[in-house]
């Protein structure tokens, strides 16, 4: 896709954003705009057309329309009535206002979670932690962790049984996908220590250590900003 005049490769349209599921054509947009934008591939102020971006996606204007607003709703992009839809890539202060709203909801979730999550999910999530090396990993030993570590969010997420804190804890998580990845090669057997620690803990319905280890990690990740962003 040209965007300004400049070439982007691989294409946007090739992306799905790290979620698995058949999208929508307005989600398929959003999420691979979004991507985009968190990764830096799309600049700035930098002007998104929506002629450019419906021949890139083979889509017609009305879903590009709905990922525009989307993606407006999560900050990523400011619509000027009559001028178009402008790039608004997070700043450091965003990623570091996220972090601190996960810290505030997801040890709530944890708690319902540590007491009702069923054995056999913590067992298939540990049996997954097993299978990726945390002394000399490889590439897929780092997207392994990474979708790992965002499922383990997801699942706590979900135990809570409420389905607007489930979505925005999902959203929250969503927009730290691209720094998330990065600190998984940086820190990467620090954060497999961290996940086992915690399910262990929820294997053993420990509320108190599951909750206490996920603040710990999700607070790391706050340190770890520092040199991400």
């Amino acid at each position: 896709m040209a965007v300004d005049g400049r070439a982007s490769t691989p294409s946007l349209a090739s992306r799905n954003g790290g979620w698995s599921g058949k999208p929508t054509e307005t989600e398929r947009v959003y999420r691979a705009l979004k991507r985009a934008i968190l990764a830096g591939e799309l600049r700035p102020g930098e002007a998104l057309q929506e002629v450019r971006i419906a021949a890139e996606f083979g889509a017609s204007r009305t879903p590009i329309r709905e990922a525009f607003q989307k993606l407006e709703g999560d900050g990523l992009l400011t619509i000027a009535p009559r001028r178009g839809a402008f790039v608004r890539q997070p700043t450091a202060r965003d990623f570091f206002d996220i972090n601190e709203l996960r810290l505030i909801l997801e040890p709530v979730a944890m708690r319902t979670a540590a007491g009702t999550l069923d054995t056999a999910v913590v067992a298939a999530l540990r049996a997954k932690l097993a299978a990726i090396s945390a002394d000399s990993p490889g590439e897929a030993d780092f997207t392994a962790l990474e979708e790992l570590d965002r499922e383990l969010h997801r699942t706590i997420a979900a135990a809570h049984n409420n389905a607007r804190m489930n979505k925005i804890i999902d959203g929250l998580n969503d927009m730290m996908q691209i720094v998330r990845e990065k600190d998984m090669r940086r820190r990467h057997r620090e954060l497999h220590a961290s996940i086992g620690e915690i399910l262990t803990a929820l294997g053993a319905r420990d509320a108190e250590a599951a909750e206490r280890l996920l603040r710990r990690h999700i607070g790391d990740f706050s340190g770890a900003l520092r040199t991400l962003v």
